[in-house]
């Protein structure tokens, strides 16, 4: 008898950390309970999916040629489809389209669907609502990743059972380096991650305005921790490439030697640079969730929903530090007070960690059970979870 066969879906392999990270932990979770389960994964370029996210499964581009006839026959053979995790529900530049489209295709065809914690971001176009409301209220399971998405859900007029879970890449483990300090010496060392804001050009339009700004952030910084800063890219490609952005920044910077830019990295290893970090500034979601996996605390640069929600479930609402209202000296403040209290800091959100991370398990679940991995197996895990949390 064949294993069942898990149709994965996101924006995977498209150059993106943190998505590649979801890949990953995802993956990883469903594999922790049934090792033989088949994984198909929808996302970018096959190659770049290998190179980045290694043999976690098959590949399969949505640009591939024949792409509609093979996913077809894919759809047939599959035992479930997964959409996520991430950001997916959402109209800007009809994001959403081809994820609901793919559900609603596996549905028509009897195959269970699970939204697997996926953001949801509020319905602006009659068509978003429509599409989206059919493929959720039809779906077998849906599981967010936060309360934003909840709610945006509901604003949908979706009537079914919807969960909270947690971000797969809150379990991401397994570094392919050890972590070790970057410097030698007994300074601070500060992971950073910045980006472009082109989707929240109301906050700041001009992106050297704000690679300005950032830039004196980071000074103040640097001057009141006597730190040496590690400046992480973790979106590769236009228009909102990172590594061209943080070099924007530190040209306008007044202290750029001490500055260390990390190269482009895979997720497990973008893990491991922050666990050898004291601290994290972090204006991407998943340099957050990678800080707080490593058990690193972190000041979150916050102009989207999502990196707030998360903040708070991990009880560092008090971390956030609004984009719009953005003041380099109370940063500096904020990462002095943070490295004074590293330790009590680390241990509380580690505990946290473990909440959330009993939560992405429970997730991992539900999928397994709806594409019939082997009972054993699933009852198995979920007494391990249920003990765990």
């Amino acid at each position: 008898m064949s294993k069942p066969l898990i149709l994965i879906a996101g924006a995977f392999g498209h150059g993106n950390v943190g998505d590649d990270a979801i890949a990953v932990a995802e993956c990883r979770l469903l594999r922790e309970i049934d090792p033989g389960v088949r994984i198909v994964i929808l996302g970018g370029e096959p190659s770049r999916l290998r190179q980045t996210l290694g043999e976690e499964g098959r590949y399969l581009s949505w640009r591939s040629p024949l792409r509609a006839a093979r996913l077809m026959a894919l759809v047939r053979r599959c035992d479930a489809v997964l959409i996520g995790g991430g950001g997916l529900l959402s109209d800007r530049l009809h994001f959403y389209r081809p994820y609901v489209l793919l559900a609603l295709l596996a549905e028509a065809l009897g195959k269970p669907v699970m939204f697997y914690a996926v953001g949801a971001y509020p319905p602006s176009t009659p068509v978003y609502r429509l599409l989206a409301r059919a493929a959720l209220n039809r779906a077998a399971a849906v599981t967010v990743r936060d309360e934003f998405s909840l709610r945006n859900i509901a604003a949908l007029g979706v009537r079914r059972k919807v969960t909270l879970t947690a971000d797969p890449a809150i379990t991401l483990k397994g570094a392919k380096r050890a972590p070790a300090r970057i410097w030698q010496d007994e300074r601070p060392v500060i992971g950073v991650s910045l980006r472009p804001m082109y989707d929240a050009p109301s906050l700041m339009p001009d992106p050297r305005d704000l690679a300005a700004k950032l830039a004196r952030c980071l000074d103040a910084v640097v001057d009141a921790t006597r730190g040496r800063l590690v400046l992480v890219p973790m979106h590769f490609g236009m228009p909102d490439d990172d590594g061209l952005f943080i070099d924007l920044a530190v040209r306008q910077m007044k202290r750029p030697a001490t500055v260390e830019l990390a190269a482009r990295q895979c997720p497990q290893d973008v893990l491991a640079t922050v666990s050898a970090c004291d601290a994290v500034i972090g204006m991407r979601l998943h340099a957050n969730i990678l800080a707080a996996t490593a058990g690193v605390p972190s000041i979150a640069l916050a102009h989207d929903p999502k990196i707030r929600e998360f903040m708070r479930r991990l009880g560092c609402e008090d971390r956030v530090v609004e984009m719009a209202t953005l003041e380099p000296a109370d940063v500096a403040q904020r990462v002095v007070a943070l490295l004074e209290t590293r330790e009590s800091a680390s241990a509380a959100i580690r505990d946290r960690v473990q909440t959330l991370t009993a939560s992405a398990r429970s997730c991992a679940l539900i999928a397994a059970r709806l594409a019939g991995c082997a009972r054993e197996a699933v009852e198995t895990d979920r007494v391990a979870v249920g003990a765990g949390s």
